[in-house]
């Protein structure tokens, strides 16, 4: 396809883009399929930790890893998971997890991304939400696909602003007319912007998934997409993994549980004590006690610190 159809077929997009309710996902798949959209590849170095929170609701302890990584209960898959996500279909089974980046504690991010707390800024929880975060060890460097060209994730996140520099590098070192190169920034800047974007209809998410799966369909050798927490403000950096991938590539190695606490726009997270080690092949989890660590706080210690 020319540079000139190419234009057109972005053109048609980002028309499509203003009404995405309407639009079938079929739709946006082929179009970008059909433009051969641009990739920012970088590496998830081996090591790497990913944190994933899941609330606890009435379970005061997860009794196996198996919960706590991504969804497998068939019965969620095909009643729970009606919307779109930010990058996975409805009934897509993904697996999310927060990796360093920002925010001091990555942990916070992953709570955050899970947490409804950080979508409603009315609501205050002063009794806390429970919430089982676990750790998950990269086994080897992942080529993964990084989304860097986000307006508001380039105000504010360091890491994304370094990834920018260093993806408009390689896209200068490419042969290109500078209508092309503009094409290409242009649709790079597009599709993150997709991906960093506030919907009140989770129908909004699917120019962003229909990305993720497209490079999760074409290149086998990108095994993941990291992108900018928006929960965070942008402070924080997801990824997300195919259950394939995610089984082959992570290894779970610590399981940790802490409550969220809020007060208007203020957030806290306290330890609640209980941890787990996970062992190879093991996997029913033996949680341990610290009461040293426990966050359990008395009510006006957390009113003071969520209103100083």
């Amino acid at each position: 396809m020319n540079i000139e159809q190419k234009i057109k077929n972005f053109n048609l997009l980002k028309g499509y883009s203003q009404n995405l309710i309407d639009i079938p996902y079929e739709t946006i798949y082929d179009i970008l399929k059909e433009i051969g959209i641009p990739i920012c590849e970088a590496k998830l170095k081996k090591g790497t930790f990913i944190d994933r929170a899941r609330k606890n609701n009435e379970i005061k302890l997860f009794e196996k890893i198996e919960q706590l990584g991504y969804i497998k209960d068939a019965n969620v898959i095909s009643t729970k998971m009606r919307d779109y996500g930010r990058a996975n279909l409805p009934h897509q089974v993904m697996f999310y997890g927060a990796i360093p980046s920002e925010m001091k504690e990555q942990r916070g991010i992953a709570i955050a991304e899970t947490s409804d707390l950080f979508r409603n800024f009315e609501r205050d929880c002063l009794e806390g939400e429970l919430y089982t975060l676990s750790r998950w060890e990269v086994l080897e460097d992942l080529n993964v696909c990084e989304i860097v060209f986000s307006d508001e994730a380039l105000k504010y996140n360091r890491y994304v602003r370094d990834s920018y520099e260093k993806q408009q590098s390689f896209l200068n070192q490419i042969e290109l007319t500078e209508e092309e190169k503009k094409f290409h920034l242009d649709l790079l800047k597009f599709i993150s912007n997709q991906f960093s974007k506030i919907v009140k209809n989770k129908n909004e998410y699917k120019i962003s998934v229909a990305y993720t799966n497209l490079v999760l369909d074409e290149c086998p050798s990108i095994k993941g997409i990291v992108f900018p927490s928006v929960q965070t403000q942008f402070l924080g950096i997801n990824v997300v993994l195919t259950p394939d991938n995610a089984d082959k590539y992570l290894k779970p190695i610590l399981c940790t549980m802490h409550k969220l606490y809020k007060k208007g726009s203020n957030f806290l997270i306290a330890n609640e004590g209980y941890y787990c080690e996970v062992k190879d092949n093991e996997y029913t989890l033996d949680w341990q006690y610290n009461e040293e660590k426990t966050g359990v706080i008395p009510n006006s210690e957390i009113i003071r610190n969520l209103t100083n």
